[in-house]
């Protein structure tokens, strides 16, 4: 699978994109997460012209208050592992 195919498919979750620059996470849009988006046309126009682009999910009210922190992460494993 390729970048595009893997955004698609978080935009399909409900989670909105945005494209990052290639090993990197700056945005390449000039507003950044402001820009993301479930659109699958302006995906699909972001990752034709930026094939390799790493993908940003925005957080909160847009994709449905996906939030994930590393810490969250930590705790929920150890309340796994009691």
């Amino acid at each position: 699978m390729q970048m595009i195919d893997y955004a698609l498919k978080y935009a399909q979750r409900g989670w909105a994109v945005f494209p990052l620059k290639e090993r990197d996470k700056s945005p390449i849009t000039a507003h950044g997460f402001i820009d993301a988006t479930t659109d699958t046309t302006q995906i699909k126009s972001w990752w034709v012209k930026h094939p390799n682009a790493n993908i940003g999910i925005a957080t909160g009210d847009i994709s449905g208050g996906l939030v994930r922190s590393r810490s969250e992460e930590r705790r929920v494993g150890k309340e796994c592992r009691s």
